[in-house]
């Protein structure tokens, strides 16, 4: 069952305490429902920047800028708009797979146009694609996990406003570090490396 912004805000107001609950996320004016609406959007953004969620993460090949030039860098790569936080570079040819060895980990920096008007990402490589978290996400998507720890991070920022304490908004605040972390946590016990498929691929390169 898909959580609604209500649901997720009233969520976040229990875990602080606070009895009372909001009807209607966009409509309602009370004290609890505004200060819902000021700290969703970034508490999001932060949770999402927190960890690889899976219903976040996006594979795109990176297109070339024409007219862009790097002193450092030999490539310059438009950078998708919705990108929140690169997770990594690949090579095309390493496509699908989960995890590359760190000898073939591809360095890259992030940095603006030349206007000044996007960003781009500089690279040596040609021919990559990014593994990235996106920020074009909806709470249909939203799993279980990020749910619960969204709703902590939420309730540390309302417990500054609504009753106004801040230790309570520290134990918020460890509550999603703990969740986060046991994530990360399971999400790496879960990754197989496939390093015979990347070992036979440089073989055939270097051969």
């Amino acid at each position: 069952m898909p959580y609604s912004r209500t649901d997720i805000c009233n969520m976040s107001l229990g875990n602080i305490g606070h009895a009372e609950k909001i009807a209607d996320y966009e409509l309602e004016r009370t004290p609890a429902a505004k200060h819902c609406r000021t700290y969703y959007e970034i508490c999001v953004k932060t949770t999402l920047e927190d960890f690889d969620w899976s219903f976040a993460r996006r594979v795109s090949p990176l297109a070339l800028l024409s007219g862009e030039s790097s002193r450092s860098y030999k490539y310059v790569y438009a950078f998708p708009d919705d990108c929140l936080v690169v997770r990594r570079i690949n090579q095309v040819m390493f496509a699908g797979h989960n995890q590359i060895p760190n000898n073939l980990v591809i360095g890259y920096e992030k940095g603006v146009s030349s206007d000044g008007k996007r960003k781009v990402l500089f690279c040596d490589e040609p021919d990559i694609e990014i593994v990235y978290t996106s920020s074009d996400t909806n709470e249909a998507l939203f799993t279980t996990t990020f749910v619960d720890a969204m709703t902590w991070r939420m309730g540390a920022r309302l417990a500054n406003v609504l009753p106004k304490n801040s230790k309570l908004s520290a134990q918020c605040q460890q509550t999603y570090s703990a969740i986060i972390s046991q994530a990360v946590e399971q999400d790496t016990n879960a990754r197989e490396v496939d390093y015979t498929f990347v070992a036979e691929t440089v073989n055939e390169r270097l051969s």
